[in-house]
């Protein structure tokens, strides 16, 4: 006996974000050293996330046992997880 199994779902997930880093380079206005801008972001917002899952299944039934196999593909897919922002302010 074969069967056919599949599985759609979502989440709507909300998550608070913080990078923090410095910079330091030379400008043209600098007459020693060079300049550090400390760099801080903090951001929060939702984010969403799919999975899928299909595939194919087969159960052997003999008398009082069952024996079933199950194989299929699962594919996840997250949106918006890279939280690095650009926050330089050099130009390249």
């Amino acid at each position: 006996m074969f069967s056919v199994f599949g599985d759609i779902s979502g989440a709507l997930m909300y998550g608070h974000f913080r990078n923090s880093h410095s910079e330091t380079g030379t400008t043209a206005g600098a007459a020693i050293g060079g300049l550090t801008y400390p760099v801080l972001t903090a951001i929060s917002w939702f984010s969403v996330n799919w999975n899928f899952r299909i595939g194919l299944g087969y159960v052997l039934d003999c008398d009082k046992m069952h024996l079933g196999i199950r194989a299929g593909y699962e594919l996840q897919y997250w949106f918006r997880q890279n939280q690095n922002y650009r926050t330089s302010i050099f130009q390249a």
